[in-house]
Order: C-alpha cells, then sequence, then structure tokens
C-alpha cells in the first residue's frame, strides 16, 4: 500500500496566499506551550511547509528548528527567517537529538501510510517528551465529504489571481481521500496559467489514532477539535473536522 504524494514544491511560492492565512499561528502556538507549561523549550516543528509555526514557536521563545520534506517549501521558510535553522528531512527516517516537544501540524502525517505512521510514532517517542500533531476526522469526513465539484479558493490582489476547483473522492473502506485539484494562476497582463495535481489522503478516526498511540508508547493530554481563529483551537466532539492531540511519552 502507498499514499499518493502532493507536489508541495510546484506550490511552495503560493503557499502562504493559498493556505497560510487559515490559522491564527501565535494563538495555536501559544495555546500549545501554555497548554504542555513549556518555558524556553527545545522544540521541532517536524513539516514545517513555509515556517509559519516554526516562526511562531519562536517568537514565545522556544528554542525552534524546522524540518520538511520539501526542498521548495524550505526555501520559502529560509525566506522569512534567515536566522532559524530549516533542514530536509522527511520523517520517515530517524531522528538525531532531544527535544522537549514535537509538533507535526496540518494533516502532515496523512501523507504516509499507517504503517508508516506507526513507524513515525515510534522515531518521534525516542526523541521527545511532548509530541502534538493534528489529523482529519474520519467520522465528520464520512458525514459531510462534499462529492461533487467545488471552488474551494479565490484569491484576488492586483499581482496575482488564484481559483482552485476540487474534485475529489473518499473511499470509505480504506478511509483514504482522493484529491483532485485544477488551479488557476494569473498574474497581470498575462495568460492564466492552469496546474493540476491529485494525492491522497489517509483519514482517520479517534479509535485508530488511540489503537495506534497505545501501541508506541503515548499518553494523553489533550484532545482539540480543529484550529480556531479566536481561541487557537476548539474543543473535540465527534463533528470536528481534525483531531489535535496533545501526548506524552511514557
Amino acid at each position: 500500500m502507498s499514499i499518493k504524494q502532493f507536489n508541495y514544491d510546484a506550490f511552495a511560492s503560493y503557499y502562504d496566499v493559498m493556505d497560510g492565512t487559515l490559522i491564527e499561528y501565535d494563538k495555536a502556538t501559544k495555546m500549545i506551550s501554555d497548554t504542555l507549561k513549556l518555558q524556553k523549550a527545545k522544540i521541532l516543528d517536524m513539516a514545517c511547509g513555509t515556517g509559519n509555526f516554526t516562526i511562531a514557536l519562536h517568537k514565545l521563545g522556544h528554542d525552534v528548528e524546522g524540518m520538511d520534506i520539501s526542498e521548495g517549501m524550505l526555501r520559502e521558510a529560509r525566506k522569512k527567517a534567515d536566522d532559524l535553522r530549516f533542514s530536509k528531512h522527511d520523517m520517515r527516517k530517524p531522528l538525531r537529538g532531544r527535544y522537549d516537544l514535537i509538533t507535526c501540524m496540518f494533516n502532515s502525517v496523512a501523507h504516509i501510510t499507517p504503517k508508516e505512521l506507526e513507524t513515525v510514532l515510534t522515531n518521534f517517542h525516542d526523541h521527545t517528551r511532548y509530541l502534538v500533531f493534528d489529523i482529519f476526522n474520519f467520522e465528520f469526513m464520512d458525514k459531510n465529504f462534499r462529492a461533487y465539484p467545488f471552488i474551494d479558493l479565490i484569491y484576488n490582489s492586483p499581482k496575482l489571481k488564484i481559483v482552485r476547483f476540487n474534485n475529489n473522492t473518499l473511499d470509505r473502506e480504506k478511509h483514504i481521500m482522493h484529491i483532485t485539484q485544477e488551479t488557476w494562476f494569473q498574474e497581470p497582463n498575462k495568460p492564466a496559467e492552469l496546474v493540476k495535481g491529485s494525492w491522497d489522503m489517509q483519514i482517520y478516526t479517534r479509535q485508530e489514532i488511540e489503537e495506534l498511540l497505545a501501541k508506541t508508547g503515548y499518553e494523553f493530554r489533550e484532545v482539540f477539535g480543529r484550529f480556531d481563529k479566536e481561541k487557537g483551537m476548539s474543543p473535540y466532539t465527534k463533528e470536528s473536522i481534525s483531531m489535535i492531540f496533545f501526548l506524552q511519552s511514557t
């Protein structure tokens, strides 16, 4: 079994205007820091993307480094914070060093198989005291999945216009969402450019994640439901689109 990957390099220079403003990074990172009572902690932000979460954690006074598999995303991160440490790393590979906290946010673990996730969780366990990661909630998707074409993004500025279409399917047996997107980009006085992409995301129920965590040596601290613009994160319910797990290595 394999998961078809998203080409983050192709969209790295557009990521922040497309998906980088969906949450309040400062509020979310402060909620993590306060919940775990962290002070000047050593933190690894795995799958850091363009560095928004890494930078927000650093602003709280923590010693933070970011890692990602995409060179394009790392390039954008370094442009914004060349004083921070950003390096290329596949989360499925062994880590070095010891951290107070590892964060792995924004459904990054949906890009790997359940067996690979077990390996990743085991690997993280040996290198951190706390782990925070999020994943789409299958129970929400099962009830609310949009099985028809739809537009999920319209961005309009003097220098760039973006329109993104989705036409996705949900494999309810394997808990995999197959995503197909067409994204139109247009700069002033230039023809519109179409970029097509398709990839998979592995989705879990809370019970499935809890079973994985029991096998890999974690205990629960908190579970939140989704990122919230006002509070940082909202309480978890079965109707939550996401599950954000706060865990401690045992």
